[in-house]
């Protein structure tokens, strides 16, 4: 029997997903001698969803072109897509991937007849956690500016969004980590300083500032999440809902306007920001789920409880 293992040797100089990658690598090779475990090298440059691309490893097995797919694509949907390379396989199992609609897990299921299931989402940096233990954040509502703070980009529904919004009083904007002078530490640094963080969608659905600002203690404020995770992300327990979601689970409102979105997310940050029960509440259960469940440990022995490699050759 044979079994390729298809990823990209530098995983985008993604330092979580190398190491989850390599380490399933050698974890097959180790676990399982009587196949014939190989990696696969892909191409350096091809779309982050595709087999073998950045966000995505792939077990095939080349004698029935069966395959397993664990993603941490943004937009996961493309599996259904036409042409995306993975049309020349038979998905057999689908693990992960952000951005995915109920409509699109039952497309998954039906369409392509693959068993379904929901992940975890890394850090995308290996010095992440040292980070914030040198920032060393105390949450504690009554020392913090009693106001929410958002860091990053303007663009596409994002930018339209901010437009109603940059002049509220209980909201600063500020310049994205590359712009602070100490990069990163300066940007968490000064994260720390406030009661709540606003969150946009990013590339997709989530943007890797909602991890963070959980390690760190922030309670984010945020639309609700789509996204499906193994270990559910609850609204206003690990997160504060602070407007309805993306209809398709991207950053794209299509049956909203962006005035109606920031009109629910400035209400949800006035009514957030005195109530110190729920800051703490939020605060904490959200540090709590970033340490138990988005380092790559547990992600690695997860996947290979939920990993049903039989399905490659019965």
């Amino acid at each position: 029997m044979r079994l390729y293992v298809h990823y990209q040797l530098d995983a985008g100089s993604n330092d979580s997903f190398k190491i989850i990658y390599d380490t399933i690598l050698n974890r097959l090779i180790t676990n399982h001698p009587h196949i014939d475990v190989q990696y696969v090298a892909s191409p350096q440059y091809m779309s982050p969803g595709e087999p073998g691309g950045i966000s995505n490893i792939t077990l095939l097995n080349p004698d029935n072109s069966r395959c397993i797919v664990l993603s941490f694509w943004d937009w996961a949907s493309d599996i259904l897509a036409s042409n995306n390379g993975y049309d020349q396989y038979s998905v057999v199992q689908f693990i992960g991937g952000l951005g995915l609609t109920d409509d699109n897990i039952m497309e998954i299921r039906t369409r392509l007849g693959a068993e379904y299931i929901p992940f975890q989402y890394p850090i995308a940096y290996g010095h992440f956690d040292q980070m914030a233990e040198a920032v060393n954040n105390i949450y504690l509502p009554s020392t913090k500016i009693r106001k929410a703070f958002f860091a990053g980009t303007a663009h596409r529904d994002r930018e339209n969004i901010i437009q109603h919004m940059k002049n509220h009083p209980l909201i600063d904007f500020s310049p994205s980590f590359g712009q602070h002078s100490g990069g990163l530490l300066s940007y968490y640094r000064h994260a720390c300083e406030y009661a709540l963080a606003l969150s946009f969608n990013g590339s997709g659905e989530l943007a890797m500032r909602d991890f963070e600002m959980a390690k760190l203690g922030v309670p984010v404020v945020r639309s609700r999440l789509l996204t499906q995770f193994y270990n559910p992300l609850i609204p206003n327990v690990h997160y504060i809902c602070g407007s309805e979601p993306c209809s398709d689970a991207w950053m794209i409102y299509r049956q909203t306007t962006s005035k109606a979105i920031a009109e629910q997310l400035v209400d949800a940050i006035e009514r957030t920001l005195p109530n110190d029960d729920l800051l703490l509440v939020v605060s904490h259960t959200a540090q709590e789920y970033h340490t138990r469940y988005t380092n790559t440990t547990y992600m690695i022995n997860l996947f290979f409880s939920l990993l049903r490699l039989e399905k490659l050759y019965d």
